[in-house]
């Protein structure tokens, strides 16, 4: 080739690797027993300040909440501040979400296997207010492993297994003084093989990651969109099976998993697989695309029961879990986002651009042409005219000429394979020209693409 050009729209994002750091004090600093009759699946949130309300399953399964409080350097008070018996049939799996000022909401599965939704009000200073404010039973058949998250203002979704174990999602109105609308806003099934332990995080523009378990079948990664009147689009907008992809071992079952948003598109995702606990990175496109291979995999435990992974500080993350002797360990990570080059288009030896979330690197035989790049949209074009004499070899970026060199060789022709994308990005087109084009060519596609 003696004339050409290779035009490429992207938008690039930093891809993360995981590391085993962040130190752990080899003694607790306090410890507390709340409750020392039947304690199970216990769930906790802050009130405020060093007020915090724990709630869960207790004696003859039925429900719990309890106030305490631990200061900021982690001295917990010997005496628990209130208690509420909230339910006194049965209250599985209880999780507990503010709903606005001093009102919270509990969700759990009931009575009958049933689906129920329950208010309270805990004032700042642990005070727990003697009754119910509400209750909503929001399926009238199964809801297990039920998660609540607020998605907007009075606006909260629960994802849970329901019927057949398929994965249910619904949205329902609670008001700020606790007072639950008794119809149900949207309703999808996320999955209709398997839907257990399901967890749902927000990620931007109304879109929202769910992970959750087939069991034996693996773990799974669907998007949804919900607008912020509750309103769930009829479709899941992509789904992905995790647990077998880049796995170090042949460990491909998926149970208990956990999910936190890293930053940008990025999610983790804790889980115990056959053998060991895992966790992985995974990216999420502007769309709800949903990467198919996992940026990074850590082998954080060689059992991993109910993982449960937060953020300490900056890189650092803790991931909570049991082992199969009972024990409770706590482990911390690293999960940094590296500026690893990676291809977009590459012919080896020949000609290809190469970047990272800052730089874009561009190559004819073995010469470089490099560029800086911004977060989102960049429109990158390399241009070669071997008779236009000197300055014949340039790189724009978003239209606007960056560097150019004079080249006088042919470009090189080969039998290597063209490769496409492996970049962290979303390539939207990618042209290559036998010819060069112009200036002005190159400013009215740039517009034409962001138009």
């Amino acid at each position: 080739m003696v004339k050409g050009q290779i035009e490429v729209s992207m938008r690039g994002y930093s891809k993360p690797s995981i590391t085993n750091n962040g130190q752990i004090n080899d003694n607790a600093i306090d410890i507390f027993e709340f409750e020392k009759l039947d304690c199970y699946n216990p769930n906790i949130i802050n009130v405020g300040g060093s007020v915090y309300a724990i709630v869960y399953r207790g004696t003859d399964n039925d429900g719990f909440l309890k106030t305490v409080e631990i200061s900021i350097d982690g001295q917990i008070t010997d005496s628990v501040i209130d208690v509420l018996e909230f339910d006194t049939f049965d209250c599985y799996q209880p999780k507990i979400i503010n709903v606005g000022g001093s009102v919270y909401a509990i969700v759990f599965r009931g009575a009958d296997n049933d689906g129920f939704l329950k208010t309270v009000e805990i004032s700042i200073d642990g005070q727990i207010t003697d009754s119910v404010i509400d209750v909503f039973e929001f399926d009238v058949y199964d809801s297990y492993e039920s998660n609540i998250f607020k998605i907007n203002n009075n606006i909260f979704a629960i994802a849970y297994r329901g019927v057949n174990s398929y994965g249910y999602l619904k949205t329902v109105k609670i008001e700020n003084n606790g007072s639950i609308s008794k119809t149900i806003i949207g309703t999808l099934i996320f999955d209709n093989v398997r839907g257990y332990y399901p967890e749902i995080i927000y990620m931007f523009n109304d879109i929202y990651a769910i992970v959750y378990s087939r069991t034996t079948l693996g773990g799974y990664l669907s998007t949804v969109k919900i607008d912020v009147n509750g309103l769930i689009y009829d479709n899941v907008l992509d789904t992905i099976r995790f647990d077998n992809i880049n796995n170090p071992t042949s460990d491909v079952y998926c149970y208990e998993p956990d999910i936190i948003h890293i930053n940008d598109r990025i999610v983790a995702i804790a889980y115990r697989g056959q053998f060991d606990g895992y966790l992985k990175t995974l990216r999420i496109g502007e769309n709800g695309d949903v990467t198919d291979q996992n940026d990074d995999t850590f082998l954080f435990d060689t059992d991993g029961y109910e993982p449960n992974v937060i953020k300490v500080s900056n890189n650092i993350y803790a991931i909570t879990c049991r082992r199969s002797n009972l024990d409770g360990y706590v482990t911390t990570i690293e999960i940094n986002e590296t500026q690893k080059v990676r291809r977009v288009i590459a012919k080896e030896g020949a000609y290809k651009i190469y970047a990272n979330s800052t730089t874009v690197f561009a190559y004819l035989n073995n010469i470089e042409l490099k560029a800086p790049i911004s977060p989102g949209f960049n429109y990158i074009v390399l241009t070669y005219n071997k008779n236009a004499g000197s300055n014949n070899t340039k790189l724009y970026v978003n239209a606007i000429e960056i560097i150019n060199i004079t080249f006088s060789e042919d470009i090189n022709i080969n039998t290597n394979n063209l490769y496409f994308g492996d970049f962290n990005c979303i390539i939207d087109e990618i042209f290559i020209h036998e010819v060069e084009i112009t200036k002005d060519e190159i400013t009215q596609r740039y517009n034409d693409f962001i138009t």
